[in-house]
């Protein structure tokens, strides 16, 4: 099964893990408004871009599976921490779109660059 590990953590641990995600979405606003700046001053900074992506992605695909687990039902403490998952499940939708998004732009600067450079 998918993410097996995860099962057996902790109602602590499941907790801590809600928490650092709760962190990350707030850090998700930020990073969109940044990643709307990126796309304007990407064309000198190619090599730098791609990997930042990278890790963007990667974080989206962490922050998925974390809050996959952060259902009102789990957990000690029903309700306060946990009502707002789907608030977040939304934003990290929003943040995995912004980055499908630059992404998708940066690489056509990248081909077009390209384009240039060999014809």
């Amino acid at each position: 099964a998918e993410g097996g590990s995860l099962q057996r953590l902790t109602c602590q641990e499941l907790h801590e893990r809600i928490a650092v995600v709760q962190a990350r979405t707030v850090k998700a606003k930020e990073k969109m408004m940044e990643n709307e700046k990126l796309k304007w001053k990407v064309e000198g900074e190619q090599s730098d871009v791609v990997p930042q992506i990278e890790q963007h992605k990667r974080s989206v695909a962490h922050m998925k599976e974390v809050l996959s687990y952060a259902s009102p039902s789990s957990g000690p403490s029903k309700g306060s921490e946990l009502s707002s998952s789907s608030t977040h499940g939304r934003m990290v939708r929003a943040y995995e779109d912004n980055i499908e998004e630059l992404s998708r732009c940066i690489l056509e600067k990248v081909h077009a660059g390209q384009a240039l450079s060999e014809s």
